[in-house]
């Protein structure tokens, strides 16, 4: 496609713009799965584009096409009508081919009395349901779960998947759907008396493929008949031979419907036509005065129907017979892909030439972005792509399971042709099995990709702290009792996560494909959204013994990404969120990364009826020890350093200046955003609580760090301060000016000063953390003093990646991360390519409370409870958490065993406050 059919999206990067004067989604969809093809030439079973490559037709344009495109015979049939001047439709006068058409029908089927054509299926739900109501003067329509009638008004409210109908506020009063095959849910609603149809299919096209069990249809019948219930069966994708039987109902030996619903084949793939059949019990009087459709009943498309019904017919049905056993040959194929590639074939279903293949869920054991998709529906699309961009042949999704791919070629297809299909299919199975996720998503990127060792050598460059280990996973083990369990909201941080979380055969192509992918990302993101869970942590065991289970949800979006969408926008992501951790039954959501900003704080979705978990607490904690642990490898006396937190001002900034101050920091630096004019008295109103809670509670060493620095203040003006309880920022603003002018009258500066310069705030500070919000990286190498040591806890980092290769002096690492009870890894990616059992403080706060059967939710807000901070780190300590230490940095060596008691010395509240 063209480089102008690419414009700078609302998000980010370039996005599809599709040129066309019908529908730019529909467009936008088919572009990014590798469908966008114009085809120009149609003949048979094959397809032709506008460069000349022929497709093989398994899809049959959704069953529509019985005699393959184009038949010979029917375009006779419309020359001898132009020949003969034949009319094309007539209003409203009497009509011989319908008369005709409409006879022949009602003859196939026993007890049918009248035919009322239509114009699609869709047409054909609706006149039924105008029918059953006009004739039983009740409302109720019932439906099967996952079938499908059609996208027009009522018919969609029959369709048995709401997120056809949400969008169009279709009144959805007098519908239900009862489960697949469960005759005891079809008699209670039915028993009520109030329902004027049943509608059910015999084979669920867009449901899978599914076949109704031997006895279904005959049961259904007589509860319709007990409780004047009219009986409709849809054969809009099974009529004229589809599934080996002229209908699929036939199949389940005498099941006398009330009415018969029938279109696509019905039109030979030529014109457009459907029609109702029903029966005495069905008509209405009313119906037949009332009902018309300017274009049904016509002349052109009834001659082609009965064309095509002469054909079906022709040899005493010679074409079902020979479809029956065409169908044998291609289920038996299908079967045999099921047996050889169990890891990527789930079941076969269907009947005849009416086939799916349902997918194993792709796994996030090797990639987020598999899983994604493969939960969002995206997976069998994909498949579509490749099989239609590298073998030539033409497939799609069912669309009410969308796992599941469709084969359902047309009725005169042949047994070699069959076997391309298989072949075809054969091969694509064994890119599943084999994981070669490369090769099958090449159709998403069309790019010439570059396998050698320089191109791979060169990625593990760009790609950093990713790492390909081995994946120790989660065993499943059954318990007598249901696990808690807690659910962690992710999304990639950067361009470096985006492309981690793709399947490592396409990052192990390296540089060569890694724009491309990053620029489809930035297409597809920009309408493709929604999150989903992409990996299941089955069972997390505390070193309590108390066991958990969670997953990771997640969506494609980068925090850049997330700051350029509107409130409503985010609001409305968040809920998604939320709906995906609902569906799940977790007893604790954990807002990972952005989402944590974009819901301030977790804020805005603690209305949501789940209990919520920002992970800051943890988070700060952890990253606050983490220093604290080099800052005493490093210097002799934490009197003399300087300690400097960027960001101080929000949840995880805060926090972590409070433990500085609590554990041993004397000299503290709170640096804020420029940009916000509010910085200033946030960072005032952060000292002063600090200063106060230290006057108040004291520290875990009185005779150093902070308590120490406020001795040399008169004894009487500090106690005096024990009994201020400030109601708000401004009330610990006056409180910071108070000591300030306190300190300054015996000669001292106050150890906690303030700024908004980042680069004059961390350039005398020996220690710094940055935990900004920032959405990217901004810290530069030179504002760095000499041998400074840096923990970046925000996400994504706000200290540029390039600083550790600029100043070798600085001793750069990532914060917020914790050594898991477990050998634990999240999948291959392992949330942000972290090593196994290592993860982030937020995640693993997210499992802690969870372990702790917490009932509440947790460090929420700019201003969370140091105590809460606190109880929620002794709580870690319980379960067997730990501070980690990159083993690739440089540090003193010192035993893990010792970190780990140091870290445990940090807590001292009772875990029974975590609840």
């Amino acid at each position: 496609m063209s480089n102008a059919m690419y414009s700078n999206g609302s998000l980010l990067g370039k996005v599809y713009q599709p040129d066309t004067a019908l529908n730019p989604e529909r467009n936008f969809l088919l572009h990014h799965v590798g469908f966008d093809k114009t085809i120009v030439r149609a003949s048979g079973n094959y397809l032709y584009d506008q460069d000349g490559a022929r497709y093989l037709d398994a899809l049959a344009q959704y069953g529509a096409m019985p005699f393959g495109h184009n038949p010979p015979f029917l375009w006779q049939c419309l020359d001898e009508m132009r020949q003969s001047d034949q009319p094309s439709f007539v209003q409203p006068l009497l009509n011989s081919g319908a008369e005709t058409l409409g006879r022949r029908l009602l003859a196939l089927v026993p007890g049918m009395t009248r035919a009322t054509f239509v114009n699609s299926g869709a047409e054909a739900t609706e006149v039924a349901i105008k029918l059953a109501r006009a004739r039983t003067g009740r409302r109720g329509i019932v439906t099967v779960e996952r079938g499908f009638h059609g996208k027009t008004n009522a018919a969609l409210c029959a369709t048995a998947n709401p997120r056809y109908r949400e969008p169009f506020l279709v009144d959805e009063d007098h519908f239900a759907v009862v489960p697949f095959a469960d005759l005891g849910a079809l008699e209670a609603a039915l028993s009520s008396k109030t329902v004027a149809a049943f509608l059910v299919e015999a084979v669920q096209g867009e449901g899978g493929m599914r076949v109704q069990p031997s006895g279904y249809l005959a049961a259904a019948r007589e509860l319709c008949r007990r409780y004047g219930t009219l009986f409709v069966i849809d054969e809009v994708q099974t009529g004229f031979g589809r599934t080996g039987e002229l209908f699929g109902f036939t199949h389940h030996g005498n099941v006398e419907p009330d009415m018969v619903l029938l279109a696509k084949a019905l039109g030979g793939g030529l014109v457009p036509i459907g029609a109702v059949l029903c029966n005495d019990r069905a008509w209405s009087e009313a119906f037949g005065m009332l009902h018309s459709s300017t274009f049904a009943n016509g002349h052109l498309t009834s001659s082609i129907g009965s064309a095509m019904l002469t054909a079906v017919e022709e040899n005493d049905f010679a074409l079902v017979k020979r479809v029956k056993h065409l169908g044998t040959v291609l289920r038996d194929g299908l079967d045999r892909l099921a047996e050889r590639y169990p890891s990527a074939v789930l079941a076969i279903h269907g009947q005849g030439l009416m086939q799916g293949i349902e997918l194993q869920p792709w796994s996030g054991d090797i990639s987020y972005f598999n899983s994604h998709a493969s939960h969002c529906g995206y997976s069998v699309p994909i498949v579509s792509g490749y099989l239609l961009n590298s073998h030539q042949v033409l497939t799609a999704p069912t669309f009410n399971t969308s796992n599941v791919l469709r084969i359902q070629p047309s009725l005169v297809i042949t047994e070699q042709e069959i076997g391309q299909i298989l072949a075809a299919l054969d091969a694509t199975m064994e890119l599943i099995a084999n994981e070669d996720f490369a090769e099958l998503f090449s159709s998403l990127v069309p790019t010439p990709y570059l396998a050698s060792a320089q191109s791979s050598d060169a990625m593990r460059l760009v790609m950093g702290r990713t790492r390909r280990l081995s994946r120790p996973r989660s065993v499943a083990m059954p318990t007598a009792a249901r696990k808690r369990r807690f659910a962690f909201l992710i999304h990639p941080t950067d361009d470096e996560a985006r492309f981690g979380i793709l399947p490592p055969s396409i990052k192990d192509k390296g540089i060569a494909v890694r724009e491309q992918w990053l620029a489809w990302m930035d297409s597809w993101t920009a309408k493709m959204r929604d999150p989903a869970p992409v990996f299941h942590a089955e069972h997390v065991v505390s070193k309590t013994g108390t066991a958990i289970e969670g997953w990771l949800i997640a969506t494609s979006l980068t925090p850049e990404q997330m700051i350029r969408m509107g409130a409503e926008a985010r609001a409305e992501l968040m809920e998604k969120y939320m709906s995906e951790a609902r569906k799940l039954g977790a007893d604790i959501v954990g807002l990972g990364a952005f989402t944590s900003v974009i819901s301030q704080g977790g804020q805005s979705v603690a209305g949501s009826g789940l209990n919520i978990t920002t992970g800051n607490s943890l988070t700060a904690m952890a990253s606050a020890e983490t220093m604290l642990r080099y800052a005493v490898m490093r210097a002799s006396n934490l009197d003399f350093e300087r300690f400097a937190v960027v960001g101080a001002a929000g949840s995880v900034g805060r926090l972590v200046a409070f433990h500085l101050a609590h554990r041993g920091a004397r000299h503290l630096r709170l640096i804020g955003n420029a940009d916000n004019r509010r910085a200033v008295a946030a960072l005032k109103g952060v000292a002063g609580e600090i200063l106060l809670h230290v006057i108040q509670h004291g520290t875990d060493d009185d005779e150093r760090g902070m308590a120490a620095a406020l001795r040399h203040l008169p004894r009487d003006q500090v106690a005096a301060m024990r009994g201020v309880h400030p109601a708000d920022e401004a009330g610990f603003a006056e409180v910071y000016e108070q000591l300030t002018a306190m300190f300054a009258a015996v000669g001292l500066d106050c150890p906690i000063t303030f700024t908004t310069d980042v680069a004059k705030g961390v350039s005398d500070a020996r220690f710094v953390v940055t935990a900004t919000s920032a959405g990217r990286s901004f810290i530069t190498a030179d504002c760095f003093m000499k041998n400074a040591i840096v923990c970046d806890v925000a996400r994504p980092l706000d200290v540029l990646h390039k600083v550790g290769g600029m100043r070798d002096d600085v001793l750069v690492f990532e914060g917020g991360l914790m050594r898991l009870p477990q050998n634990l890894r999240f999948g291959d990616q392992n949330v942000l390519g972290y090593p196994t059992g290592v993860n982030l403080a937020c995640l693993s706060e997210s499992m802690v409370l969870a372990m702790e059967g917490a009932t509440r939710s947790y460090s929420l807000g700019n201003r969370i409870e140091y105590r809460e901070a606190r109880d929620i780190l002794q709580a870690a300590i319980k379960h067997g958490f730990s501070l980690y230490f990159d083993p690739e940095l440089e540090v003193i060596a010192e035993s893990e065993a010792d970190a780990v008691a140091e870290f445990a010395v940090a807590g001292h509240a009772a875990v029974s406050q975590v609840r």
